[in-house]
């Protein structure tokens, strides 16, 4: 995956559990934006010329995660990775919960941050057999078929963070997102994320997801912010030639906030010069399947330390998650 890295003058690629995220090029600071308004207009210029010919209907959306017990996509595993969980894993672990079980549930924050003592490191994965570096709590779900897109009802919570709270390297995210591989070594992802700084909430969709070789597109929404409930949905639209994602943003009275809109696979790609298709050319025939695809779901939080002054309301807040049938 790719993160916008403070520290450096390019993009560097970050290897963490979970999604996929750019680094800005520039350094932090309040005036500078890796994907501007400005951009963001371009952007739906750009992919509104390179739509997609066939718009596919609006998938079913269908609860998951809401069930006990289950082997299958209704139920999920949590996770905690934490320095100061017990040894000598330092995690903690609960199999096929759902949305209302899990510990601290509704949220997802930072191991330790309700403390006042957030995690300074990771600990260690048996199922994936290795290190979890990064501190995190994540749910993903068991693994589903048939999967037509990813979306939730609920809040990425916290504060826009300045560029001093973060030391080179540092960052802090936030996302619910669909993927392929279960240890997240490799292949498809599409969803939503939260970056605390810039305070920006993001869709995106990649491929070969936490691999040096990754591509992925993302662009941050204007007038969706933290802290406030919306319904968000993400799905592929287009054919096995030519393909994009049609996203969605609704507040809780079903009034469109973000307002619907298809983009090209190839809009807004990342690295410079590089195109998800030519990257993959088997990506729209995947994304777009009549069968759907096959994978899983996580919500998470992540960090990477250093990084101080974490606020204390950094969280995914979960009411439900559901996937497009």
């Amino acid at each position: 995956m790719y993160q916008k890295n403070p520290s450096r003058s390019d993009f560097s690629p970050c290897f963490c559990r979970g999604k996929a995220y750019f680094h800005r090029a520039q350094a932090r600071n309040a005036h500078s934006s890796f994907f501007t308004f400005a951009h963001y207009l371009a952007a739906v210029v750009a992919a509104i010329v390179a739509m997609p010919s066939r718009v596919m209907a609006q998938p079913v959306w269908t609860d998951i995660m809401n069930q006990l017990g289950q082997t299958s996509i209704a139920s999920g595993n949590w996770w905690e990775f934490h320095n100061l969980d017990p040894a000598p894993y330092h995690h903690r672990f609960v199999s096929n919960t759902d949305l209302t079980q899990f510990p601290d549930h509704p949220v997802l924050s930072i191991p330790g941050l309700s403390s006042g003592h957030p995690a300074t490191s990771g600990g260690y994965d048996p199922v994936c057999n290795r290190s979890v570096g990064t501190p995190t709590q994540y749910l993903e779900s068991n693994y589903g078929t048939g999967i037509k897109g990813v979306g939730f009802l609920g809040s990425f919570d916290g504060q826009s963070m300045p560029g001093s709270d973060f030391s080179p390297g540092a960052w802090l995210f936030e996302s619910v997102f669909f993927h392929e591989q279960k240890c997240y070594n490799g292949g498809r992802e599409y969803g939503f994320f939260y970056d605390s700084y810039g305070n920006g909430v993001w869709f995106y969709w990649g491929t070969n997801e936490n691999l040096s070789t990754v591509v992925q597109a993302q662009v941050q929404m204007p007038n969706v912010y933290p802290n406030v409930e919306y319904y968000y949905e993400i799905y592929p639209t287009g054919d096995s030639s030519s393909c994009g994602f049609e996203i969605t943003v609704l507040d809780t009275g079903f009034r469109p906030v973000f307002v619907p809109a298809a983009y090209n696979v190839n809009a807004a790609n990342y690295p410079a010069g590089k195109y998800i298709t030519q990257a993959d050319p088997g990506f729209c025939s995947a994304v777009t399947s009549s069968s759907g695809e096959s994978g899983y779901v996580t919500a998470n939080s992540i960090y990477q330390p250093p990084v101080s002054n974490i606020p204390s309301n950094t969280a995914v807040n979960l009411q439900r998650i559901f996937v497009g049938k």
